[in-house]
């Protein structure tokens, strides 16, 4: 957690990643999104470099981040926002956001330390808007 921190005092733009490519390597790890140096997403991937360009993508199938803030933007849930009349400028809204924001990553290549280093990263940078961790409230939100 330490290191991650560090790397987020001099995270890499966003923007600079579709440009650029090569700035993110293509390893295992995990990755935190900043807008306004403020951590708002963890996130993890066996490729960090496709991970992270795939959420700038303009196709929502594979940007599932900018749909979770287009999402939250509309007050609606991700079961139903792809069909809101206002998802496409939404959508458009929430990638151009996240572009503009900023990414510190980390080399996981431990498959247990990874993925139980998810959810300890959201919740210690206060970063849980936007990570779902219950696969299943991914395609059916239920209320606890």
């Amino acid at each position: 957690m330490q290191c991650l921190r560090e790397r987020m005092q001099s995270p890499v733009a966003a923007s600079n990643i579709l440009e650029r490519t090569e700035i993110i390597p293509p390893v295992r790890g995990a990755y935190v999104w900043m807008l306004d140096r403020s951590p708002i997403y963890v996130g993890i991937a066996n490729n960090l470099r496709k991970r992270i360009a795939q959420h700038m993508l303009a196709d929502p199938s594979g940007a599932n981040l900018a749909v979770r803030v287009a999402a939250r933007a509309l007050g609606c849930s991700l079961r139903v926002v792809k069909r809101q009349a206002s998802f496409g400028s939404a959508f458009l809204d929430a990638r151009s956001r996240l572009r503009a924001g900023d990414i510190a990553y980390l080399e996981i290549e431990n498959s247990l330390e990874l993925y139980l280093f998810e959810p300890y990263c959201a919740m210690e940078l206060d970063a849980i808007t936007y990570n779902f961790f219950d696969t299943l409230q991914i395609v059916s939100p239920k209320p606890r």
